[in-house]
């Protein structure tokens, strides 16, 4: 196991023990009034429904910690840069899924991060943007970006090879998205 910036991560070690998250995700269970715990299937699963942007000096601010558990009965292998991966948020907009914000990640590739089958993998989505138009990054693709979102990974691989792109066989989608949850200005 090793840390990187943006949470403790699972490398591919023979001494790998499962990590224990039922006590740190209680809440996911729970009915609500959003409706949303319909979507406990998803593999990734975030540690609430509902977040709240934090607005600073230019743009909005918000935490989201997330789970995913690997049921896909194989390794799953993060394309990354330095432990950064590539992932974006996505919201729903008349029935269908847009983009709505991404990251900024160095151009470079690391030994992928490794998520044995039947383990978890823990981590923290750290979002910043700016508004649309303005002359910071990254930025979110409209002025009120509340509503509902799910994080989308990118380059979650079944196998992996280093010696060409793309690096291998993406995961299907319905592994590589999160449940349902709305964040509020």
């Amino acid at each position: 196991m090793f840390r990187t910036r943006a949470g403790l991560v699972v490398a591919g070690t023979r001494s790998w023990l499962p990590l224990v998250v039922a006590a740190a995700l209680g809440g996911l269970g729970c009915e609500t009034s959003t409706g949303l715990d319909s979507d406990r299937e998803h593999l990734i699963q975030t540690e609430s429904l509902e977040y709240e942007f934090q607005p600073d000096w230019i743009g909005l601010r918000v935490e989201i910690p997330y789970v995913f558990t690997n049921r896909t009965g194989r390794q799953v292998y993060l394309v990354n840069c330095n432990g950064a991966f590539a992932l974006h948020l996505e919201r729903e907009d008349n029935g269908s899924w847009r983009a709505a914000w991404a990251p900024v990640i160095e151009d470079c590739l690391s030994p992928p991060i490794v998520i044995p089958r039947n383990t978890t993998f823990v981590d923290t989505l750290r979002v910043w943007g700016a508004p649309p138009g303005s002359n910071a990054g990254p930025q979110f693709d409209v002025e009120d970006p509340s509503g509902l979102y799910r994080i989308v990974w990118d380059d979650a691989l079944s196998s992996f090879q280093d010696d060409s792109y793309p690096f291998g066989p993406q995961i299907p989608l319905d592994a590589r998205i999160s449940n349902r949850f709305t964040i509020r200005r």
